[in-house]
């Protein structure tokens, strides 16, 4: 049985001039694993909502949809709820005040008997690692937190399809891991029909049944993972954003079928030559101190401290990628960092000095965030009314964005709205730049030009603090690394050496060529120590 089935499926916002998605046709069959892949803006999360009616934006849409074996008009009452969904932004799906509740609304809208939705949840609490967060407010919840409390509330009704929009980038590495080994095998034991967008395809590809790519709203890839990567090297946006394994794979054996996860890789290419030594990457002084946190601690509830006499510089002229588990205080320490919050205990040095929200001085001095869900930094009606705000116009983005300046920015991609939140920030003139999560909902190739615009403003002299669980991000623009820990800075170094000298945070080049290329942290340096491209 087909559980979605499209035929010439096509779809136009209101008010659009051309559709955004094109005469789609394909089908998800029951029981399978499906993926969705393709870069930022392509459609993948207009294609998701539609999946999920009441979720669906206003807009014309053309074409035969049937979801679980009917089409719109034969839909019972009860098909909203055998259709779970967990979309991109975590808090922005959340509704209730306390984590307990959050997962029991679902069975409490469905009418479920009351003991029996007790049980579901309790259950799904110890499935997924909750009874920690069972009586917290949501409120208090980390972005990776708020995802998983969103699936546990997907699964509650007991779905015969679940969709997932990006599920994991607010994870952290290693929940990441265990939020989708927890959903393989969830899958696998109940016969349950996913459908999943995601960019960060590593530790996922080789578990899909299918894959689905979307380029430009139209669907260029549909079959087994193995069969439909070598077709992608002719898309080199789509190339890009391929698992290590896959890539380096289909550059040394391109006739073979490419390898999809690490220990393929290691058994297939035991011996590998490289034929060139990695150039020096440029380095820039410390240029003085920009801002520190000295003794701080604070927390959100009562005997719950999130940070705890932390202690954390940061120079002009460097890079801090700060990495750690969910709930481990990272934002929060952005937010303490800012002066959007104070601290209970410690201070807050600005250049030497004690610095206070209430201090007097000019923006341009002050340091400037990139908030988790940049929608807040949103206030106007269409993107050429926020860019004319800061300033800008379409032709002079420091990070391009290719959307029509009349939508509305709530109606653009997570990646699209990404994007749009930093070309905001980076109009600023303040040479402090607090970014979190700068990279979620980017495909690798966009994820590589805020690299970029990162690099420039740092040899420019900028002073940039980055929270993220994007390793090869983080290993790409890093001067310095290190990991948030039980309220504490743990491990700061160099960010070769961080990388190099971690097991779980460092990347998946470093996993895949661990004493065989020591120097190589991303798939790109392995390449131009094979002799393939620049590095």
């Amino acid at each position: 049985m087909d559980m979605i089935r499209a035929e010439q499926l096509s779809y136009t916002f209101s008010g659009a001039s051309c559709p955004i998605l094109h005469d789609l046709t394909f089908s998800v069959k029951q029981g399978e694993m499906a993926l969705l892949y393709g870069p930022s803006g392509c459609g993948k999360t207009t294609l998701l909502r539609l999946l999920k009616p009441e979720l669906t934006a206003t807009g014309k849409r053309q074409g035969r949809l049937l979801l679980l074996g009917r089409e719109e008009g034969e839909r019972e009452r009860q098909d909203a709820f055998r259709i779970g969904y967990v979309g991109q932004d975590p808090h922005l799906q959340i509704v209730t005040d306390r984590v307990w509740h959050e997962i029991a609304f679902g069975a409490e809208r469905m009418g479920m008997d009351g003991d029996e939705m007790k049980r579901r949840v309790a259950e799904l609490c110890c499935y997924l690692g909750l009874e920690e967060q069972y009586l917290r407010s949501t409120a208090t919840l980390s972005g990776g937190q708020a995802q998983i409390v969103n699936l546990a509330a997907a699964l509650v009704t007991d779905p015969e399809l679940l969709i997932l929009d990006e599920p994991t980038a607010q994870l952290d590495p290693t929940a990441a891991e265990r939020f989708l080994s927890l959903l393989m095998r969830l899958q696998r034991q109940s016969g349950m029909t996913v459908l999943m967008a995601e960019h960060r395809l590593d530790g996922l590809i080789g578990q899909a049944d299918r894959m689905l790519v979307l380029l430009e709203g139209r669907l260029i890839g549909d079959g087994r993972p193995s069969e439909v990567l070598p077709s992608l090297s002719r898309h080199p946006r789509l190339h890009l954003g391929l698992p290590a394994a896959a890539r380096l794979s289909m550059e040394l054996a391109p006739s073979e079928p490419p390898a999809l996860d690490v220990a393929a890789f290691r058994r297939r290419f035991a011996d590998i030559t490289p034929l060139r030594p990695l150039p020096p990457r440029e380095r820039q002084d410390a240029l003085g101190e920009a801002l520190s946190l000295r003794g701080v601690s604070f927390a959100y509830e009562k005997d719950r401290p999130v940070l705890s006499g932390l202690s954390l510089s940061l120079s002009y002229g460097q890079t801090l990628c700060l990495m750690g588990g969910n709930g481990s205080g990272k934002s929060t320490l952005l937010s303490l960092a800012c002066g959007l919050i104070a601290p209970s205990a410690g201070k807050l040095m600005l250049e030497g000095k004690p610095y206070r929200p209430s201090s007097p001085l000019p923006a341009e001095r002050r340091p400037a965030m990139l908030v988790q869900d940049v929608s807040f930094l949103f206030s106007r009606e269409t993107v050429e009314q926020e860019l004319i705000d800061v300033g800008l116009t379409p032709d002079s983005l420091p990070i391009p964005i290719s959307v029509p300046p009349s939508r509305h920015p709530y109606d653009l991609s997570g990646g699209e709205k990404q994007l749009l939140g930093l070309c905001l920030l980076l109009s600023t003139k303040t040479r402090i730049l607090l970014l979190d999560e700068p990279t979620k909902g980017l495909d690798r190739f966009a994820s590589h030009l805020v690299a970029e615009q990162i690099e420039l403003l740092r040899r420019r002299g900028y002073a940039i603090l980055c929270v993220t669980h994007d390793r090869e991000f983080a290993a790409s623009v890093a001067t310095h690394a290190a990991l948030l820990f039980r309220g504490e800075v743990v491990g700061l170094d160099t960010a070769e050496r961080f990388f190099r000298s971690s097991r779980f945070y460092t990347t998946a080049t470093r996993l895949l060529l661990r004493d065989r290329m020591e120097d190589c942290l991303t798939a790109e340096q392995a390449l131009w120590r094979l002799g393939k491209e620049e590095p």
